[in-house]
This record gives C-alpha cells, structure tokens and sequence, in this order.
C-alpha cells in the first residue's frame, strides 16, 4: 500500500519570480551605492570649499602679516581681485563661521555652484544680487548663500530665530574697497521662496520705508531698530528647512563706519 509523499521545504520561486526578485536586489544596491556617492560627493565638496575660504583668510585683517600689529590691516581687496575680480565685499559675524568675501555675478545663479576662485562646488559663495550697485548705495542689497548642512556660508544666519542668539550677535562687519560698514539686524523671519516678497526697486523713499519696517511685527527675535528715510537695508538670505520654499531672511540696517 502506497501513500503519498507530503511535500516539504520551502516553495522554489518560479523563473519569473526569481527575476523580480534579483531585479529587486539589484535596484536596492544601486540605489544605496548612488546615495552613498552623493554623500561622499558632498562631503568632499564640503572640505573643498572649507579649505578655499580658510586659505582666502591670509587676505583679512586677521589673517594678514605684512603690516605692523598696530596698523589697521583691513581686507587686502587688491590682491582678492586677482583671484576673482567679481569681489565687492567682506562679511563677518564674530563668533561664528560666516567670515566670506562676497562677490557680484552676471546673474543670481552661477555662485550657487562655484566657489570664490570659481570652482565648481556645492558650497558656493556668497553673492550680492546681479542687478545692485556694487557699493551698497540702493535703498535694499540682498546678498544670498547656502545653508550648508555642516554649517557653513549662510546656515549661521538662521541662529537668529532665537533672542539669546540675537543678544549676543547685534552686528555683523561688512567691508568694502571703499569703506567698512555695520549690518545690525532688525527682523528675521522665515518666508516662502515662490511669493515675491523681497523688493529692490522703489517709487521713493516712503515707498522704501514702508517696505523695510513691513516685517518687523513677524520677527523671530525683537529689535529697537526701525528704519528711517536717511538709512540703507541689507537683505541676508539662505535656504530652511521649514518647508520646501522657505527662506530664513535677515533684514539688516546698513551703516557705514568709515
């Protein structure tokens, strides 16, 4: 008497099967090996572009040796020129990471993927708006940079949705060929990248007043200043991840120094 054999064991997967499957594998490992390589490809931009803008520091008042230690040493503007003759400025905030020549392009999109000694690099730099006077003579300069996620360029900017942070950081030093000014910011708030919110040109001054005090009330940290006919604006932007168009912006009353 014969009975039949139960089957045991896992069931094989048909051809048809068996080739989802691999197809499967083989999607997942190129996909782990392309984001691995966007990963080390953006570290490596990352170290790339800290090594430039430390070495661009030799050419500051912190960096420079070849004066005596009482003189004031300045930006040495010359010799930044024969770097990148597109170098209209220099930015710092004490106390953090933004210490950066600013530079003007021919538009507002080639220093998004070139560093200052035009290399093309994911970090960038720092660029004054393509259709503003170089000299920071308009009534509103907007200057533009990354949000590095290793904190770098303008990432620093967005500490300014704290007070505390605000109460330790009152000024930023903006230097120039022709003189060195003061950024004091007054309003930061986060806003939406596809609404036309920042202005350049104006009807007249009131027409300017009322634009640069327009945000106060929405500030993520409060300030005494308000603007007045007589002042000049600096516009600070970069990228936030609050959603997909947000913008942190930093408007800052502009004063010169000397």
């Amino acid at each position: 008497m014969t009975q039949s054999k139960r089957k045991t064991g896992k069931k094989k997967l048909s051809r048809f099967g068996r080739a989802v499957f691999i197809g499967i594998e083989a999607v997942l490992v190129v996909s782990i090996l392309f984001f691995s390589w966007r990963i080390y490809d953006v570290l490596q931009s990352y170290r790339q572009g800290d090594t430039v803008y430390e070495e661009l520091t030799v050419y500051t008042q912190a960096g420079r040796t070849d004066l005596p230690a009482a003189e004031d040493k300045g930006i040495d503007f010359a010799a930044l020129a024969q770097i990148n003759p597109d170098i209209v400025a220099w930015i710092t905030l004490e106390d953090s990471l933004i210490n950066y020549p600013v530079v003007q392009g021919s538009d507002n999109a080639y220093y998004l993927e070139h560093l200052f000694n035009r290399e093309v690099n994911h970090m960038g730099c720092v660029f004054m708006d393509y259709r503003s006077r170089p000299d920071f003579s308009d009534f509103v300069t907007p200057l533009y940079a990354h949000h590095s996620s290793n904190g770098a360029m303008f990432a620093g900017i967005e500490k300014y949705k704290r007070q505390d942070f605000y109460e330790t950081h009152k000024s930023f030093t903006l230097r120039t060929p022709e003189g060195e000014y003061l950024l004091e910011p007054y309003t930061g708030l986060v806003l939406d990248a596809a609404e036309a919110f920042l202005r350049i040109d104006f009807t007249d001054v009131n027409d300017f007043v009322s634009y640069a005090n327009m945000f106060n009330g929405q500030s993520t940290f409060r300030s005494d200043i308000t603007i007045g006919e007589d002042d000049r604006v600096a516009v600070l932007l970069t990228c936030t991840a609050d959603f997909d168009t947000a913008r942190y912006v930093l408007y800052c009353r502009l004063s010169k120094v000397r």
